[in-house]
């Protein structure tokens, strides 16, 4: 799920800073998906890109590449052709890789 390699080329070998990409993410980026559900019931369909366009990059930075693609189709979507159930299902398996994802996030971090 943690695309270590993307880590390597962004980090090196410096698992603190490593460590404390993730930390941060964990504390300042993740209480954004939260809102996610809520521009998806309202259909606030520009609302919801520009979140995801401001949240996408931190997923990279702690090497969340896949997660990253999942809300990039999500984000291209609520621009282009919304639809309520297509977004809803995409955001339904992005949400279910996220909180895996923060298990994992959590468990490496302090492995470093």
């Amino acid at each position: 799920m943690i695309d270590y390699n993307r880590l390597q080329q962004i980090y090196g070998d410096d698992k603190s800073y490593i460590a404390e990409m993730f930390e941060t993410f964990l504390q300042d980026a993740l209480p954004d998906f939260g809102l996610i559900p809520d521009f998806i019931v309202r259909q606030d369909w520009g609302s919801l890109a520009q979140l995801i366009h401001k949240v996408k990059p931190s997923l990279g930075m702690v090497g969340l590449s896949d997660l990253e693609e999942q809300l990039n189709e999500i984000e291209m979507r609520a621009k282009t052709n919304p639809n309520a159930s297509q977004i809803e299902a995409l955001w339904q398996s992005a949400q279910g890789d996220l909180e895996k994802a923060v298990i994992i996030l959590r468990d490496t971090m302090t492995k470093f």
